[in-house]
């Protein structure tokens, strides 16, 4: 799946889409990428002052490259 990612609303978007698609609930993700639920819930609702280098994990923990 291609998405245009050209807003931190369309990857937090992007990300909720996958995650939910791949039945993971947003605590266990934030568990597994290391981040806390906070963290998770904030790329989700596209809040454009998160850290670059955590988002990484959880698009990682995601298998988005």
């Amino acid at each position: 799946m291609r998405i245009v990612i050209q807003s931190a609303v369309d990857l937090g978007l992007a990300v909720r889409a996958v995650r939910r698609h791949s039945r993971v609930r947003i605590d266990d993700l934030a568990a597994t990428a290391g981040v806390s639920k906070q963290f998770t819930q904030d790329v989700e609702h596209g809040k454009p002052t998160i850290q670059f280098g955590r988002m990484l994990k959880v698009l990682a923990e995601l298998g988005i490259p």
